[in-house]
């Protein structure tokens, strides 16, 4: 059992920005509701929801304690994304600028078909660049088969590993805001 309370949206149209404004209102009335101390919320997201997970704390850092990406990424280009975030985009400087001294546990895994590990490397590099030593990174060598419709894509279930790590939840408690 975990010291736990779970809000978990599920974006819709495949974009987690479009839906900032509805999820925010909710995480509210949760925290407002139930007795959540304020300074201890946390907030992660799987692949789509990794990219909402940078987003959402690189927009509104002051409400969270943590982040926690699994198989992220930042920049939402269509076409050549690996390139696009190297070369910085928007969301990528802006989210190192709020991020550089937040504490931030990412996790991918080197074989990820869907979201290359390429973009967690990237945005934890340029994190401990502007001295960011609160960054922490998981980067898995293999993670399970994520089945879609009954097609497996590698590599891209490292949720189910870090999920399951106990030292997460351990890091998560000790993450306060300041």
């Amino acid at each position: 059992s975990f010291p736990f309370a779970v809000l978990a949206p599920i974006a819709d149209k495949r974009n987690w920005e479009k839906c900032f404004d509805k999820v925010l209102p909710v995480l509210d009335a949760v925290i407002a509701d139930n007795f959540v101390d304020k300074s201890r919320v946390y907030l992660t997201g799987f692949s789509m929801g990794g990219h909402g997970s940078w987003r959402l704390c690189s927009l509104h850092r002051s409400r969270f304690a943590a982040v926690v990406p699994v198989c992220g990424f930042l920049d939402r280009s269509k076409k050549n994304k690996i390139k696009n975030q190297k070369q910085g985009g928007t969301e990528i400087p802006q989210a190192v600028s709020e991020l550089k001294n937040f504490p931030i546990w990412v996790f991918h895994a080197a074989d990820d078909v869907i979201i290359p590990v390429e973009f967690s490397d990237h945005i934890v590099n340029k994190l401990r660049e502007v001295g960011n030593e609160k960054v922490k990174y998981t980067r898995y060598d293999t993670a399970p088969p994520m089945v879609v419709n009954g097609k497996e894509y590698a590599g891209h279930a490292s949720y189910e590993i870090c999920y399951s790590e106990p030292n997460l939840y351990k890091w998560l408690l000790e993450q306060r805001q300041e």
